[in-house]
């Protein structure tokens, strides 16, 4: 009896102390977004594509040449997320200001920049 009383407080605690980290999800964080943060790019750009390590939902991006918003459709598959510009982006400096919802339903945002300097 006394090894039974003390197999169940030895599950109890595993229950207690496994549940709230199994119950717990991080955010999702973006893996990769293309053109490279601070990059160079030599020739134009016909789309940006962001990867992150989980699905994610309600994509926003807002992609900008200097002061002048460009445009563009945006489409998510699982957790890829891509902007392509109604015409490819020529030479000039780029930044891109993008906003996500994580699995977890909590939202994640982030800048990147990149630059273009010669147009094919």
């Amino acid at each position: 009896m006394r090894y039974r009383v003390a197999a169940v407080g030895v599950v109890l605690s595993l229950v207690l102390f496994a549940t709230p980290t199994a119950l717990v999800h991080a955010h999702a964080s973006l893996d990769r977004i293309t053109p490279a943060n601070d990059s160079v790019v030599s020739g134009t750009v016909a789309v940006v594509e962001l990867q992150f390590d989980e699905d994610v939902t309600s994509p926003r991006i807002t992609v900008r040449r200097n002061e002048s918003v460009v445009s563009g459709r945006i489409t998510r598959i699982g957790g890829t997320v891509r902007f392509t510009p109604r015409t490819p982006m020529k030479k000039g400096t780029y930044s891109v200001v993008w906003r996500v919802r994580s699995a977890d339903g909590h939202f994640i945002s982030g800048i990147s920049r990149f630059k273009v300097t010669k147009s094919n």
